[in-house]
């Protein structure tokens, strides 16, 4: 699945479940969110959270085949419910935004990636 630049702003659920055959997931910049980079990045720490919607989830889970999932620079922005990546067996890379740029990507969520083996917490 590839998801260019500035789509589905106005999306509140992102939701895949069982696609078996899927191996790649890409999503550009500036997609589901209704905040754009240049709307986002002068505003203050306070500003900023008064944005994130609490109504917005994220779901990828019962893909067996996924193996990469991509997030471009201020894609998920004001996403601040769930946030969620399960029974992904072959999942092996996650990127979010670019290194050395200021990205935002779920910025108004908690982020966390576990298995029985590890945990990763963006909290902490």
């Amino acid at each position: 699945i590839e998801i260019g630049d500035d789509c589905f702003g106005l999306v509140k659920t992102f939701q895949i479940d069982g696609l078996k055959r899927l191996k790649t997931i890409n999503i550009g910049g500036n997609s589901f969110t209704q905040v754009k980079q240049a709307e986002w990045d002068p505003l203050s720490y306070s500003e900023a959270v008064s944005r994130c919607i609490q109504s917005k989830s994220f779901n990828i889970s019962n893909c067996e085949s996924l193996e990469s999932i991509q997030f471009g620079e201020y894609s998920f922005v004001d996403f601040a419910g769930d946030f969620e990546l399960s029974n992904l067996p072959q999942l092996q890379s996650i990127q979010i935004g670019s290194i050395g740029n200021r990205s935002w990507n779920f910025f108004c969520c908690s982020f966390m990636i576990g298995s029985n083996d590890m945990i990763l917490d963006s909290n902490r």
